[in-house]
């Protein structure tokens, strides 16, 4: 896979680095909606169950909530540099 990164173009990485942070928030926030102290839940079910919401909007509502909840509405910059840090977002 490394050797695929290094050989890619400008356009292709940048893409390739989006995906990768794509999927690091969403299995962390995956992980948090699913614990059962998750301070939104009552949010996400009331929303689900109004089924007003596309999914592609669900899940950018998730995504949002879990980077502001769950990270004290820190800078997006400042939560990944202290993911990378502890290895844990």
């Amino acid at each position: 896979m490394w050797s695929a990164f290094f050989f890619t173009t400008f356009d292709e990485q940048s893409s390739l680095e989006r995906y990768m942070f794509y999927e690091l928030i969403k299995e962390a926030g995956d992980a948090w909606w699913v614990q059962p102290d998750c301070p939104c839940q009552p949010f996400l079910q009331y929303t689900l169950e109004r089924g007003k919401l596309r999914d592609a909007q669900i899940e950018a509502i998730c995504h949002y909530l879990y980077l502001k909840v769950a990270h004290e509405s820190k800078p997006l910059y400042q939560t990944f540099t202290e993911h990378f840090r502890s290895q844990t977002l």
